[in-house]
């Protein structure tokens, strides 16, 4: 039934990644364009990212002469552009897949199971209905005092909401699991763009700060 439901999704282009008459698909072009579905930074978003950038300007270029100072602060803020295609790498290249859990196809075999065991219990019952309908009598197994179709019917779908309840249980605590891990592999990829576009350069800038007071020591002494 939630086939029948429109896919959010595709609503936003995200979901058909069907190949084109040209036999090339949405991925495809990302993949080579390098580039993700995302939409360009917000200045919201960007005034966040400068924000932190001075953050760490302030605590490098504490202590520093105003003209290191200044240098530390022109390298803590990158190009825009190119921190944000960093960024969107970064995003793009980040693995968000992981293992489907063991349990998925037991509890969708199971559920196939079931489906089956209450359409037949629903038809079995329709049938003796129609068979009662017409005044003839036959026979109808039984499990105990439960007659056998009811048993499928019933049983069906009250064993089909239990296992409902059990699934979205054990669901949403395997999604908290998957997000804790997507969460962590995201950090990792921004940390790296991080260090790039921000730290290496702030840390070029401190390295040449103490050379040159080595160096100017040294004259001195």
């Amino acid at each position: 039934m939630s086939a029948l439901r429109p896919d959010p999704l595709k609503r936003l282009r995200l979901g058909d990644d069907r190949a084109g008459s040209s036999g090339i698909s949405p991925s495809d072009v990302r993949a080579v364009l390098g580039r993700s579905s995302l939409p360009p930074p917000t200045p919201a978003a960007r005034s966040a990212v400068q924000l932190a950038s001075r953050r760490v300007a302030d605590r490098a270029s504490e202590g520093l002469p105003p003209l290191w100072a200044d240098a530390v602060s022109r390298a803590a803020s990158p190009d825009d552009s190119s921190l944000a295609d960093g960024l969107d790498q970064a995003v793009f290249g980040t693995s968000l897949r992981a293992g489907n859990p063991f349990w998925w196809s037991l509890f969708r075999f199971l559920q196939f199971v079931l489906a089956v065991a209450t359409v037949v219990g629903f038809v079995w019952l329709a049938a003796i209905g129609v068979i009662g309908w017409l005044q003839m009598d036959i026979g109808v197994p039984t499990w105990g005092p439960l007659p056998i179709p009811a048993v499928l019917f019933v049983g069906g779908i009250l064993a089909g909401l239990l296992l409902a309840m059990i699934a979205r249980a054990m669901a949403g605590a395997g999604a908290k699991r998957r997000r804790a891990l997507v969460e962590k592999r995201m950090d990792e990829s921004v940390g790296k763009v991080a260090k790039q576009h921000i730290r290496v350069p702030v840390t070029t800038v401190l390295d040449r700060h103490r050379q040159t007071r080595q160096q100017l020591e040294s004259a001195v002494s």
